[in-house]
């Protein structure tokens, strides 16, 4: 799922003071990562500058939430083997999502003359935060994208509905992706919409402590075969699954 926030100030340390501990040693860095621009993703000065905006104009930029399907995320927790390989399809994922987007939905319109003129965009710097777990400690890969609502160049801000008309897209695309990378750095392969049911009690505490998910999540291995659960409620892959 992808949603757009706006930003109207300038204050992001809810994003660099987050060390995104429960995914330490899965991602490729620290938690925070440039897709165009360079500097210390930790501090706040550096990354605010990324929020740009004109004189006439609030809204600073954007927060772009690309969120894993919630089995995705559950296979992060409990497989340590193939995580650092869930992380980077993710990462992968959210840069083709964010790629779509600036070139197909980050627009200005010129207004001058009379007639309504729309100009394609470019944002100056693009800096995600990629997170393991959501505010109740659920499993949940998920990034937050930082952008600016002055494209590069422009003396006016980009259109947002441009943005929210082409989510629906750009999240297919990230799902798409997804399961081209998952099946390419694991294991696994994702199947059929990611739907995934009976999840709302678990989480990365009870995961983490027993490796028990009383659910069968929309995800495959690479013969193809459905992950399931034992009786006794452990999700495992088909080959170590008990006899009868």
């Amino acid at each position: 799922m992808i949603r757009v926030l706006s930003r109207r100030s300038n204050d992001v340390s809810y994003f660099t003071d987050d060390r995104a501990l429960e995914i330490e040693g899965l991602r490729d860095g620290e938690p925070g990562w440039w897709l165009r621009g360079a500097g210390d993703s930790g501090d706040p000065r550096c990354v605010a500058e990324v929020l740009r905006t004109s004189q006439r104009s609030s809204i600073l930029g954007y927060d772009i939430v690309v969120a894993a399907p919630r089995p995705t995320s559950i296979l992060l927790a409990i497989d340590a083997e193939h995580g650092s390989g869930v992380v980077a399809a993710h990462r992968t994922s959210v840069g083709a999502a964010i790629d779509y987007l600036e070139e197909h939905a980050l627009v200005v319109r010129d207004r001058r003359g009379g007639e309504d003129r729309d100009q394609a965009g470019r944002w100056t710097g693009i800096v995600g935060f990629t997170h393991g777990v959501n505010r109740h400690g659920e499993p949940h890969l998920h990034d937050h994208v930082l952008v600016g609502a002055l494209p590069e160049g422009s003396r006016s801000v980009l259109d947002s509905r441009g943005l929210f008309a082409h989510l629906e897209a750009a999240d297919a695309l990230y799902r798409t992706s997804l399961r081209h990378e998952l099946k390419e750095r694991t294991s696994w392969s994702a199947w059929r919409s990611f739907e995934v049911s009976n999840t709302s009690s678990v989480s990365m505490r009870d995961i983490g402590r027993s490796g028990e998910v009383i659910t069968r999540t929309g995800v495959r291995n690479c013969t193809g075969d459905a992950v399931t659960r034992s009786s006794s409620g452990v999700m495992t892959a088909p080959d170590s699954i008990p006899s009868a």
